[in-house]
């Protein structure tokens, strides 16, 4: 399976098809939180990244 079948076999798995979703990632590694970020954001939902948990949970609070 080529990199493009893959990716599109991916898409069809997680859709936001029922208008915008808002996801909160956090991870203290970049390049794991960059990845989430990319694909759920292909995939149609909003996403905030924090690499901080402390910085994520006060902008999740301030949120609320």
């Amino acid at each position: 399976m080529t990199y493009t079948e893959s990716r599109n076999q991916n898409n069809n798995l997680v859709k936001n098809k029922k208008g915008t979703k808002r996801i909160l990632v956090v991870d203290d590694e970049h390049d794991i939180s960059l990845a989430l970020k990319l694909v759920l954001e292909d995939s149609g939902f909003e996403v905030d990244v924090f690499n901080n948990p402390l910085t994520a949970l006060q902008n999740f609070k301030s949120a609320l």
